[in-house]
């Protein structure tokens, strides 16, 4: 009788009152509004420390739709996209221990290779399980005409490469995944010092090398570098990380470019003493102390290597090192990379990931996607996306007879590809046109396309819009480094809740060039760059943080279209926070500029520089001084029409 009773005033309560959970009308509350209210003075000093985006709010006009998704998310750095489906879902399952692939092994590379080439005439999904540990590796790993393979770590599996070679090379294969597996260089090809002593005389530059290197290695030369680089770094004091010297010296031997700033190097073992002869018009004195990077390796190999490949997929993913790119994709189609991070390993007194650029991709299509990623201190750009063009040599009735630019920049042409023609000179779109049949010859294409070709001469350029991924990259961390955050050359594309700290050459980069060397990229159009964070970033190449130029021959409004650049946080060392060069169409609204600088650096600081640039749209942005100012422009123009200025605010300046 006592527990009916209970229950009879259990249920009493419950009907007497609402259920927990629901309002009145019985219909879930929103969601409580746990952001915290700040001044907009507070907002930019807290939005200013750190990498990821903060819990605020403000009543105040900051230009910003909502500061507190503005950067990337700390707590979405952990979710997991791709993940690894159960056993039952395989068809074949390998522990790589049956193949005698063992952690205690000195070098796995001939075993794993012969099981992945065994999987070839196996059908159904497949996985390749590798036991927690250390795999060491000689030669590089061959992924070739493969289909449906997962390659999983248990827990902290790591790859060691022994050799300074590709770690995995991919070929013709599909649907291949990497899950919880890292990468590193038994022998790094970077070594850590600080500068002992300068001769201004000799150009030289004396440096004590960190214990952790062996340079006695026959890796390193005895000291000379043929292809490398050497980095000066200064301490942030924000966050106590390294990043390079924009004002020291950022010089380099390129495979790329064929640049040769570094002349001579000898290593003294006894003092563990590195001294480096510069080039007269490169070599710029060190102070004594200061803690510098020193390269030996530029653009010779990638840890990851891809080329014709369809629907690659890395998940849970760390590479601390690359002796050159860490992933370079050509060719391929479908790329997707999550929670894969290029960092220094915790506890390394290294102070460079990779020597090159940390994703390069050409020629590649479908989706490229890249979320909840961290790529820091490598020496060129973060991610680099481009194709290159074809040159027009000859027209008659349906066929573009054109020729690629040299043998590293031959990428095919294949039937239904949409094409576009511009002028070499300007960029100016002249046709489109679709591809119904193609003839190659090396290095030339004879390309049948769908209707008469009209008003196409020689020395125009072809384009293949198809042949372009549509990028998109989400929640990712680039920072510290010497080169370009992001170098988006292609379309459709989207750059989302990123942040962007101590980038050297420019966060973002939307451009394309033909100028006799760089002849590459895909005239951006219809990209967003939205709730990204910029702090600290700085240009000697760029000059804004998103750098929105057509590049080479002569400059014309409306080559570059449809951007828009919108809730985003900038705080850096630029003359301005966006450039518009060459473009037209394009919106920047909603966005906050911060600048710290003091009264007389600040006096030519922009919002916006609009050169050569028509029908671009500045609305509802916040400029924010933290020294007070008598006068400002919001905007600096040049040669510019149908600019449109609205409802854009000062702070920090008196009227």
């Amino acid at each position: 009788m006592k527990g009916k009773v209970i229950l009879s005033l259990i249920m009493s309560a419950m009907f007497a009152f609402p259920i927990m959970g629901c309002n009145d009308s019985g219909n879930p509350p929103q969601d409580i509004d746990t952001r915290k209210e700040t001044a907009v003075e507070n907002l930019v000093t807290s939005l200013s420390n750190g990498y990821y985006s903060k819990n605020l709010k403000t009543s105040d006009f900051c230009g910003l739709t909502d500061p507190s998704v503005v950067g990337a998310k700390q707590k979405n750095m952990s979710d997991v996209r791709y993940p690894v489906p159960s056993d039952k879902e395989f068809a074949h399952v390998y522990n790589v221990a049956d193949s005698g692939i063992l952690p205690t092994n000195t070098d796995n590379s001939g075993a794993l290779n012969i099981l992945l080439k065994s999987l070839k005439t196996v059908d159904g999904l497949k996985k390749v399980y590798f036991p927690a540990g250390v795999y060491k590796f000689s030669a590089t790993i061959n992924v070739t005409s493969l289909k449906d393979v997962y390659l999983v770590g248990e827990d902290t599996v790591e790859f060691m490469m022994t050799e300074w070679t590709e770690a995995v090379v991919l070929k013709d294969s599909e649907n291949i995944h990497f899950n919880q597996i890292d990468f590193d260089y038994l022998v790094s090809s970077t070594v850590t010092g600080k500068v002992v002593s300068a001769n201004d005389d000799n150009k030289t530059v004396t440096v004590k090398i960190n214990d952790g290197f062996d340079m006695t290695d026959y890796r390193y030369n005895g000291g000379k570098i043929k292809y490398g680089n050497f980095m000066e770094f200064i301490q942030d004091s924000r966050t106590g990380d390294y990043f390079p010297n924009s004002n020291g010296m950022l010089v380099y031997n390129s495979t790329g470019d064929q640049v040769n700033m570094i002349e001579n190097g000898v290593y003294n073992a006894t003092e563990r003493e590195l001294t480096l002869t510069f080039g007269a018009n490169y070599y710029k004195r060190p102070q004594v102390n200061s803690v510098v990077s020193v390269g030996y390796t530029m653009y010779e190999n990638f840890t990851i290597k891809m080329d014709e490949c369809k629907d690659f997929y890395m998940e849970s993913c760390n590479i601390y090192s690359s002796v050159g790119m860490t992933f370079g994709f050509y060719s391929s189609e479908n790329i997707y990379l999550n929670r894969t991070n290029v960092v220094l390993r915790d506890g390394s007194n290294k102070l460079m990931t990779a020597t090159a650029d940390g994703l390069h991709t050409n020629d590649c299509l479908g989706d490229l996607f890249v979320s909840n990623s961290i790529i820091e201190n490598t020496h060129d750009d973060a991610i680099n996306v481009c194709t290159f063009y074809k040159k027009v040599t000859a027209v008659s009735g349906n066929v573009i007879t054109c020729t690629a630019p040299n043998a590293a920049a031959n990428f095919p042409t294949k039937v239904g590809d949409k094409l576009e023609i511009y002028n070499g000179e300007t960029m100016e779109i002249i046709k489109s046109y679709t591809v119904t049949d193609v003839a190659s010859y090396g290095l030339v294409y004879e390309i049948t396309v769908d209707k008469r070709v009209r008003d196409v001469e020689e020395g125009h350029l072809v384009g293949n819009l198809t042949r372009t991924p549509k990028l998109v990259v989400e929640n990712c961390v680039f920072r510290n480094k010497r080169n370009r955050g992001i170098l988006c050359q292609t379309q459709n594309s989207v750059i989302k809740n990123c942040s962007f700290y101590n980038i050297i050459h420019g966060s973002i980069s939307l451009h394309a060039a033909f100028d006799g060397f760089f002849n590459e990229g895909l005239i951006p159009r219809n990209v967003t760059v939205e709730g990204c964070k910029f702090i600290n970033n700085q240009g000697s190449i760029a000059s804004a943080d998103v750098f929105i130029e057509r590049h080479g021959g002569t400059i014309v409004a409306g080559a570059i279209k449809n951007i828009t650049v919108r809730n985003n946080f900038f705080n850096g060392n630029f003359n301005s926070g966006i450039s518009f060069r060459g473009a037209g169409d394009c919106t920047a609204e909603n966005n906050l500029f911060y600048n710290e600088k003091s009264l007389d650096d600040a006096s030519n600081y922009y919002l916006a520089s609009i050169v050569k640039s028509e029908n671009v749209t500045l609305k509802n942005n916040l400029v924010f001084f933290a020294n007070q100012r008598d006068e400002y422009e919001m905007v600096y123009e040049s040669d510019a029409s149908g600019t449109v200025l609205q409802n854009n605010d000062l702070k920090g300046v008196a009227n």
